[in-house]
């Protein structure tokens, strides 16, 4: 355990530590706060290059354990994979002024390095702008991909809720880390940001005791203790250097020379650390715990909002550079169960309790070596590294409660179709701390009385149950599996399997004057979807019918009364349920012979003087053989007409000339075809006058 001096003390807060390259830092007296935050990033170079110059997700996997973990950092499933760290996990990042490119950066930072793919298409990545989008700023756009980029990489399962606040007014992050709590369900809050302490800073704290949500902030690049992070509500990372081989194994880790540490000027020493014996004259201590912090050994960012006149990959470092990283490790512990919260200082609390003991050495790297002129390193809790760097899988575990049972699947749904029902489901919100080994499928003919019937290996979500009976009932639900045992049920969902149907049987089919009447009988089996309809094909050549008619279920006959005669036609019909159409009814062929025509229609007769004027309309029917001419017939005798005249198929009117006035006339018309005359028309007569 390293003990400070108050000489020590006095030092820190009047020396001024000098960064080779840094974002503007805003400076304060301890006296009076000047409003605007800086982000804590640092670069050794502001020159970016096309390719990745930083460390890279792998190498602090296995640098700080999370390779170890019982979930994964990498799958081809999806962010959404169950098993994915961080899963069911929100991560919110609050940060200032627009990145206008960070999605596509964050694209670009994913593709490169294998991660799942995070968008706002498919529900991984959020941008919030609670008061409208504020402008870009390249400075913050930088931090913005820090933040969002090496979040995703730590725990790929989680969300990313990242929140914009209008500037880098105090007021007005505090506003969004506000609006953060209230309105985004996350459990953990990034704050890449800070300030230098003020005299009433203690009048803000309860913007990060909040019930169920855990703060993370950086200690500062050097100048000084930063607030938020010297609130006791909030975990405050301070820096290393962390040198690594090609496959992340660890060489060394220092503390990192610029990093911030030591006691608040206004915050009271909480509790957590008074238990851990720290002795900072009854004031807060920061930091808590560290990450690679240092520029030289920083990581690989992509950011193409142009800094300093330069966009690609930059290798960057800072305090805030393993905040959003802490956050991550908190959100992954969460999944698992941890429920850490800031109020009443959980969090921070079961930090520090992790390093006692003869837990200490396995949870954290505790950093004995390096510093500056203010603060060394020193075994135990010191002033520039805190407690240490994670060992992520053993912390985790510790922060996590014993692993149990997983949630139940979410959102089975069916697909019924011929003899066979497919089920499909989503993976369980929490995995109980355990992989996920595989999925048992249950199966009922009632609801409840469900027997398991088969098993899936994880990486499915779907299952096809096949050689069902139609039209009969089935109940499901579905459970999860881990080491630890096995969930609860699913939600139950039922079905019917159905197929289409057999084919209509025995198509037959007759002629009556020019029609043909056709004639079957119902399939033999609906397959469990009852018959809506029957389709009817017709064409004058075998095999090249096309869909005539369609009648309902009720009908197994139909007359076609459009066919034309001397011609042969082919026909076939179909049944129709809701699972679709069935094959064809055997094929028929009927042919029908040309006739007469039917009689010409609605003979009247109008009169003039020595003449009457005959008009009548077209047959009903051809007979299947086009007109040639209408006959007339003459008499004076009602049913004694003979033959006057003919006219040509065209006409449907004659002028009968040259009569006698007074007298009476009876007249009817007759059509001919190549097949002969047809019956009368309806008789008429007339007088002339």
């Amino acid at each position: 355990m390293n003990r400070i001096s108050a000489i020590s003390i006095s030092i820190l807060v009047s020396v001024l530590l000098i960064s080779s390259i840094t974002v503007p830092q805003i400076y304060a007296t301890g006296q009076r706060a000047k409003w605007d935050v800086s982000p804590y990033f640092q670069l050794n170079s502001t020159v970016a290059s096309s390719s990745p110059k930083g460390l890279s997700p792998v190498q602090i996997w296995n640098a700080y354990g999370f390779s170890n973990l019982n979930c994964d950092t990498q799958s081809n499933m999806g962010w959404d994979y169950a098993n994915l760290c961080g899963h069911g996990q929100i991560i919110a990042i609050v940060d200032a002024y627009d990145d206008p490119s960070i999605e596509n950066d964050l694209a670009t930072f994913d593709q490169h390095w294998g991660l799942p793919e995070c968008t706002t298409s498919n529900g991984c990545f959020t941008k919030i702008t609670p008061d409208g989008v504020p402008n870009s700023n390249s400075t913050w756009a930088l931090e913005e991909s820090l933040d969002v980029e090496w979040a995703h990489a730590i725990a790929p399962g989680a969300k990313i809720a990242l929140v914009e606040s209008q500037s880098n007014n105090f007021r007005d992050l505090i506003h969004s880390i506000n609006y953060t709590e209230t309105k985004t369900g996350t459990k953990q809050i990034s704050i890449s940001w800070g300030m230098p302490e003020f005299q009433n800073e203690t009048n803000y704290d309860s913007y990060f005791a909040k019930s169920g949500i855990s703060f993370f902030a950086p200690s500062g690049n050097g100048a000084y203790n930063a607030y938020p992070s010297t609130s006791p509500s909030v975990v405050s990372v301070g820096g290393t250097t962390l040198n690594v081989a090609a496959n992340g194994a660890v060489q060394s880790e220092t503390a990192w020379s610029k990093s911030s540490g030591g006691p608040s000027f206004y915050e009271s020493e909480p509790q957590y650390q008074i238990a851990h014996n720290i002795d900072s004259d009854g004031k807060r201590a920061i930091p808590d715990v560290s990450y690679d912090a240092d520029p030289h050994t920083g990581f690989s960012v992509y950011d193409s909002t142009s800094y300093y006149n330069q966009t690609g990959w930059f290798l960057v470092g800072g305090t805030s550079a393993g905040v959003p990283q802490w956050t991550a490790i908190a959100a992954i512990a969460n999944s698992q169960g941890a429920g850490l919260s800031s109020y009443r200082s959980v969090t921070s609390g079961d930090l520090y309790t992790a390093a006692t003991g003869m837990e200490y050495s396995s949870n954290y790297r505790d950093i004995t070596l390096g510093g500056n002129t203010i603060n060394q390193a020193a075994s135990g809790y010191d002033f520039i590294t805190g407690l240490g760097s994670p060992i992520s899988n053993n912390l985790i575990s510790l922060l996590s409660p014993k692993p149990t049972t997983s949630s139940p699947p979410l959102n089975l749904v069916v697909t019924p179709s011929n003899r066979q029902i497919l089920l499909t489901w989503q993976s369980p919100s929490f995995t109980g701390g355990l992989p996920i080994t595989k999925y048992n499928i249950y199966r009922g003919t009632a609801s409840a009385a469900e027997m398991v019937i088969n098993n899936v290996p994880s990486t499915n979500q779907s299952f096809n149950d096949i050689w069902l009976e139609n039209g009969m009932p089935y109940y499901y639900y579905v459970t999860a599996i881990n080491a630890a045992g096995e969930s609860h049920d699913s939600n139950e969902v039922h079905a019917i399997p159905a197929g289409i149907p057999s084919v209509p049987q025995n198509l037959a089919g007759s002629t009556s004057g020019n029609q043909i009447l056709l004639t079957w009988q119902p399939p033999s089996s609906d397959n469990g979807s009852s018959i809506i309809k029957y389709n009817i094909y017709r064409g004058t050549s075998s095999g090249q019918e096309t869909l005539l008619h369609s009648i309902s279920n009720s009908t197994t006959s139909y007359e076609d009364t459009i066919a034309s005669t001397d011609q042969t036609y082919y026909y076939y019909v179909t049944a129709v349920n809701t699972m679709g159409e069935s094959q064809k009814s055997n094929e028929i062929s009927v042919s029908q012979s040309a006739g007469i025509p039917s009689a010409p229609q609605n003979l009247a007769a109008s009169v003039t003087s020595k003449q009457v004027v005959l008009t009548w309309q077209q047959p009903v029917s051809t007979g299947g053989s086009a007109i040639i001419k209408y006959n007339i017939y003459q008499g004076t005798i009602s049913g004694n007409e003979v033959f006057l005249s003919s006219v040509p198929p065209g006409a449907t009117d004659y002028t009968n000339s040259f009569l006698v006035n007074g007298a009476t006339y009876y007249y009817y018309v007759t059509a001919v075809n190549t097949m002969g005359e047809s019956q009368k028309s309806n008789e008429v007569s007339s007088t002339p006058g």
